[in-house]
């Protein structure tokens, strides 16, 4: 699952879905509301499900937050992005978040109860590399 929200970074968002719907795998994108959802850049996508309906059900192994300071912080203000994100981490999933997310998480208190149980994205590390090694349980939590 990809949660996106308005100025998201289109080119992980693209990157990330391709890779994992290539590889067979259900990936939904995510919105604060179903419907469309305009980027830092322009690009309109239209969400696959609303927050709302994401909550219902089991939560999925994978959270990625698409990045973007704007998404990333109309992400950390909603309660339910952090309800999910418990229900991901206490389900054994992880929350990864992309290296464009980076400068959103510094001083932000919904974020910050988060740190150190999220996988974030080096900054020198390709978006088709990073989610390779999600999706081959091989990206780790920051030391």
């Amino acid at each position: 699952m990809i949660l996106i929200a308005g100025g998201f970074d289109e080119e992980p968002v693209a990157g990330c879905v391709r890779q994992v719907r290539q590889a067979g795998i259900v990936c939904q994108l995510v919105g604060l509301v179903f419907g469309p959802v305009v980027g830092q850049n322009g690009l309109k996508l239209w969400t696959d499900a609303s927050l709302e309906t994401a909550l219902i059900g089991p939560p999925p192994q994978w959270l990625i937050v698409a990045g973007g300071v704007a998404c990333t912080r109309a992400l950390g203000r909603d309660p339910r992005v952090q309800q999910l994100a418990e229900a991901v981490l206490n389900g054994g999933g992880q929350v990864a978040l992309t290296a464009t997310a980076r400068p959103a998480l510094r001083g932000d208190p919904a974020w910050a109860r988060l740190q150190g149980r999220m996988v974030v994205q080096p900054a020198e590390q390709s978006i088709h590399t990073f989610t390779s090694a999600l999706l081959q349980g091989r990206a780790h939590l920051p030391r």
